[in-house]
């Protein structure tokens, strides 16, 4: 754990040497775009389920009966890019990280990768017309030309992909998931993976400096961090140069100068407790800009961990710019799926922090799809992407509940 963490701040004090060129130094080199891969024709009467896209979590022990027909939200369509541009982006950004290429640190936007690495735009409008007839509404087309955004009912999911999505209670509390794979038109599966979660289940938040052991008979966390009151102790800038080994933070090309550091939650924050925090330890005044994307999440129980992590930056890098991003989780998607698409589309940090963390087995494969092309887009950007992981390890996929 301490070496994880003592890498984690190398890493981020010394963005400013990996994404000095982000801003400046864009690939000009000329490149093919996308090739097409439908026909552009769309038959209803064949369908396909798009496999590993039931949460294993959707069992009959914790389902409650249909949720309700009108019950909507936003979500995520996931497309898929072809092997061969698969294969073109792992060179890509293989040559952006070798001193001796002539694509070393030139970085693309998101307009660019898109073009290169993203589905076609006939290809696109094959998918969204397809959509559109059958009375889905569709939002974005990011510019990574790999997710669109979608809202639709209960109802409409049961009619058009004939997938019945029901709610579950599950460690108390309630969730809403689909029982059933969703079906789409067999012409559309080469370039269309699923549906990123068709669920609301809740990652998981880590949390900074504490661990825990698992009791296997009653799927209890003992957290170990604590003292024999049972106090947990939290950590202050001082704690992180001793027990981390990081760098002062004074220490010349260190601090985070002209480092711009992304944070993605699913809650909203009180800015002014980030305030709060800078002033007591003597941070100085450099306030999180917090980007919504979509709906507002509001406050809630996932404010802490956005916290911790922005407070644990600021002790680290007191001079890089922290932007938040977050999203309201809806029936059928997280809110930090949306976040990290936004954070990755934006371009506009060099590093970005996913403190979350969920058991991969009760990921579907869309979504696994979905996290790998935005690290690898953010890969293409020039940007830093640093998950957590580690914290509950196996643990997390046997514990029932959060």
């Amino acid at each position: 754990m301490v070496r994880k963490n003592s890498l984690f701040s190398q890493a981020l004090t010394a963005l400013p040497l990996v994404g000095a060129a982000l801003f400046t130094a864009s690939s000009t080199a000329a490149y093919a775009q996308a090739v097409p891969r439908l026909n552009g024709q769309v038959e209803t009467s064949s369908l396909m389920p798009l496999p590993g896209s039931v949460h294993p979590w959707a069992r009959p022990e914790f389902d409650r009966g249909p949720a309700p027909a009108t019950s909507s939200g936003r979500m995520l369509l996931v497309l898929r890019r072809s092997p061969e541009q698969e294969e073109a982006l792992q060179s890509l950004i293989a040559a952006q990280q070798d001193p001796h290429s002539a694509s070393y640190h030139k970085w693309l936007n998101s307009e660019e990768f898109g073009k290169r690495f993203g589905v076609a735009d006939s290809d696109l409008q094959t998918v969204t017309s397809y959509l559109s007839s059958q009375g889905i509404a569709v939002g974005r087309v990011f510019h990574n030309h790999m997710a669109i955004e979608l809202s639709a009912t209960a109802e409409q999911m049961r009619s058009t992909f004939k997938s019945e999505i029901h709610t579950y209670s599950v460690g108390g509390r309630t969730f809403s998931a689909n029982a059933t794979p969703p079906r789409i038109p067999s012409a559309l599966r080469s370039v269309v993976s699923g549906f990123a979660s068709l669920n609301n289940f809740s990652a998981t938040a880590t949390a900074p400096g504490h661990q825990a052991t698992l009791n296997p008979s009653s799927h209890v966390l003992k957290p170990l961090y604590t003292d024999a009151t049972g106090t947990t102790f939290g950590i202050t800038p001082g704690d992180l140069s001793v027990i981390y080994d990081v760098p002062s933070p004074t220490g010349v090309g260190l601090g985070g100068t002209n480092v711009s550091v992304g944070v993605l939650g699913d809650s909203n924050i009180n800015v002014s407790y980030i305030n709060n925090y800078r002033s007591l330890f003597g941070l100085g005044a450099n306030p999180p800009i917090v980007v919504v994307d979509g709906n507002d999440p509001g406050l809630n129980g996932d404010a802490y961990i956005a916290y911790k992590q922005i407070e644990l930056l600021s002790a680290v890098a007191p001079r890089a710019n922290i932007i938040y991003y977050t999203s309201a989780t809806t029936d059928y998607d997280t809110g930090l799926n949306f976040a990290l698409i936004r954070a990755v589309e934006d371009n506009q940090v060099q590093g970005l922090l996913h403190g979350f963390q969920g058991c991969e087995s009760a990921l579907g494969s869309p979504e696994l799809l979905l996290l790998n092309q935005a690290y690898e887009q953010a890969a293409a950007q020039g940007i830093t992407v640093v998950a957590a992981a580690g914290n509950s390890g196996a643990a997390g996929c046997e514990v029932i509940g959060w």
